[in-house]
């Protein structure tokens, strides 16, 4: 269940981005593009340098009981 809510967010983050940013990101490529300079900066501690300035990540904070109710209404679950 953690699984399903990390990826929808990190899904709803991403097409917040897209719609948010299509002046930067034209394709798929340059979406991997961003992400390894990322994932490189981040690996050497450096600041991304040429990273969009509007880009941004909303994490969904859940407490221990809100994932608790969750589990319990499994309705929504595949």
């Amino acid at each position: 269940m953690r699984e399903l809510i990390n990826a929808d967010m990190i899904l709803a983050n991403l097409l917040y981005n897209l719609c948010e940013l299509t002046n930067t990101i034209k394709s798929k490529n340059d979406i991997i593009e961003l992400a390894r300079k990322l994932s490189a900066r981040r690996v050497l501690g450096m600041k991304m340098k040429d990273r969009p300035k509007r880009i941004q990540f909303t994490r969904q904070a859940l407490s221990t009981s809100d994932y608790k109710e969750l589990e319990t209404a499994r309705h929504w679950a595949w």
